[in-house]
């Protein structure tokens, strides 16, 4: 359906309404088994019940709640099956006719099965939730009735009264506001808890100058933003699959024991297909090139080296090990490995429209990216797992293809669905699954035009200049310099104190993002090398490079943030060379 302009320009949005299926009888059963015998359950629910409400829909349960309403009254207690039944009998001799021959044996079929239950295994929060939907279902049938045939005279009235009552039965299921300091309430901090992104860049901003941790927060929500081409996705990629070699190592460290956490990937710009590329060149350090040579000939064996045929690269690489006499990995013991891990504990999720046979639309926004990973963890319930991270990549293309889906207008919809989607990570994935989230974004097309020494902001995120507004943390990569180096900084951060922005390279052929802040510096608005700084300021180091081309790169996973934390163990030793 196309969306139309108004005379004023504001798009009228048209949307497919939901609807949902009335209460089956034994949800109906429960509901009502839990409200007479669960006093918690009967005082939420009692000031919201009323008896000719129920009895136009239902008069068996009707019947069953005025008799405990009664009871109730007069006792300040609900009745026990004896109490009930001669509660029942004088019911019924004052009203015989109450109910049918039918509905009576309903009724003594439903009190059967209310006292045959553990009184326990009534939870009063799951029958809360049924009495609201059951009431609702009930106004809906009184609005429907009063709308049929002619439209009644009164009908701001009838739903200003509807709307009203929708508002008192939102509350049908809500907790009572607790007290902020409860005697437990110590132990309920685990949102406090960090876990290392095995990304020492990332780390640098997210804290530990205090001894109070470093890496991403569970529940906490994070945004990436950065130009064309910038580094993005590997990032993205470095994320998920370090997150599943942390959570590999761990589960493996505990006598693989405990949960096994997953990592997730979706993507709704880069199919399945190169993403798996890209996570192996990243964790198995393999060229991408050589990789590519090997997929294509079904080959892998044949075409990578081996412990006992290492390239020159790799020998440079690990000198130091050969040089003690370590054994040294080779590309295919580096895929197999790899591999593994990925199989384990990474899912990557295509919604580009490329995967047909993966039945996901990829236009249900944040709710469908929670869906999925509820089914993949419920699919995997026979073994206990968790989720590590969740990476999104990316929030434009998202937005775009809902829009599209749902037949909208772009302008005031794209805006409002981009600044608000980290907010929805927060409270529909962080926290229900207790991980932390990373939302990717473009930059916009203005800052896409600057120059790679200029410092991006986190209001020039592409169509959302609140896009941080609910971010825990959000880092902004720059543009890149010819050699691929660009300024990484983090000018949101709740928890931190800002910190000075860092140079980074980006490695396309092996798929990483590396610290390089040992070697280039941004100085006046533009990135150069440690040799080069020095020298401007009178004092150069023949010793090393000053041009951007040779400056030193670190030259292994593990070795490229040295200068970063030293007195931290290393987290990047993921090759298993």
């Amino acid at each position: 359906m196309e969306a139309k302009k108004q005379a004023g320009g504001e798009a009228r949005t048209s949307s497919r309404m939901e609807t949902r299926t009335p209460l089956r009888t034994g949800e109906k059963h429960v509901l009502f088994a839990t409200l007479l015998r669960r006093s918690e359950a009967f005082d939420s629910a009692m000031p919201l019940i009323d008896y000719e409400e129920i009895a136009n829909h239902d008069r068996m349960y009707a019947v069953a709640w005025q008799v405990a309403y009664d009871h109730h009254a007069e006792h300040e207690e609900l009745p026990e099956l004896h109490e009930l039944q001669a509660g029942l009998q004088r019911f019924f001799s004052e009203d015989p006719e109450a109910l049918s021959k039918e509905e009576r044996g309903n009724l003594a079929q439903f009190i059967a099965f209310m006292f045959s239950v553990d009184r326990e295994k009534l939870k009063p929060r799951v029958a809360l939730k049924y009495l609201k939907r059951y009431l609702e279902d009930r106004l809906a049938d009184e609005v429907r009735s009063a709308l049929t045939g002619y439209t009644p005279m009164n009908i701001q009235e009838l739903l200003v009264k509807a709307v009203a009552r929708t508002e008192e039965l939102s509350m049908a299921d809500a907790r009572d506001v607790a007290l902020p300091f409860e005697d437990d309430w110590l132990e309920d901090n685990a949102h406090l808890e960090l876990r290392d992104t095995g990304v020492d860049f990332i780390n640098h901003f997210t804290g530990d100058d205090d001894g109070a941790g470093f890496g991403h927060g569970c529940t906490e929500s994070f945004g990436l933003l950065g130009p064309f081409g910038g580094g993005k996705t590997t990032t993205g990629i470095m994320l998920s699959t370090l997150g599943s070699k942390l959570a590999f190592d761990a589960w493996r460290a505990n006598e693989r024991q405990g949960p096994l956490r997953l990592s997730y990937q979706f993507s709704w710009e880069e199919p399945k297909q190169s993403l798996r590329i890209r996570a192996l060149c990243f964790l198995a350090q393999i060229p991408r090139k050589t990789l590519v040579t090997a997929i294509r000939a079904k080959d892998m064996r044949a075409n990578l080296s081996c412990s006992t045929s290492l390239k020159d690269y790799e020998r440079e690489r690990w000198a130091h090990r050969l040089r003690s006499g370590a054994r040294v990995a080779g590309e295919y013991e580096r895929f197999q490995k790899a591999k593994a891990i990925l199989n384990a504990t990474w899912r990557v999720i295509d919604l580009t429209g490329n995967d047909k046979e993966a039945g996901h639309t990829g236009s249900g926004l944040v709710d469908e990216v929670a869906a999925i990973i509820r089914r993949d963890q419920q699919r995997t319930r026979d073994t206990e797992t968790g989720v590590q991270v969740v990476v999104v990549d990316y929030v434009g293309a998202a937005a775009e293809r809902y829009i599209d889906a749902q037949g909208l207008d772009h302008g005031g919809n794209l805006r409002h669905i981009i600044n608000r989607w980290p907010l929805h990570m927060k409270n529909k994935v962080g926290v229900p699954f207790f991980c932390p989230t990373w939302s990717l974004h473009q930059l916009s097309t203005t800052a896409n035009t600057g120059s790679p020494g200029n410092v991006p902001k986190y209001t020039d995120a592409a169509e959302g200049k609140a896009f941080a507004e609910n971010l825990d943390f959000c880092f902004m990569f720059g543009l890149k310099t010819k050699q691929s180096h660009m300024v990484v900084t983090c000018n949101k951060a709740r928890r931190e104190a800002a910190r000075e922005e860092r140079v980074v390279h980006l490695d396309g052929e092996f798929q990483i993002v590396r610290d390089a802040d040992e070697t280039h510096i941004l100085r006046n608005r533009k990135i150069v090398t440690r040799a080069e700084d020095r020298g401007l300021q009178g004092g150069a180091d023949p010793a090393v490079p000053t041009d951007d081309a040779g400056g030193v790169v670190p030259s292994d996973i593990e070795s490229q943030n040295r200068s970063l934390r030293p007195r931290r163990r290393r987290t990047n030793n993921i090759t298993g060379a």
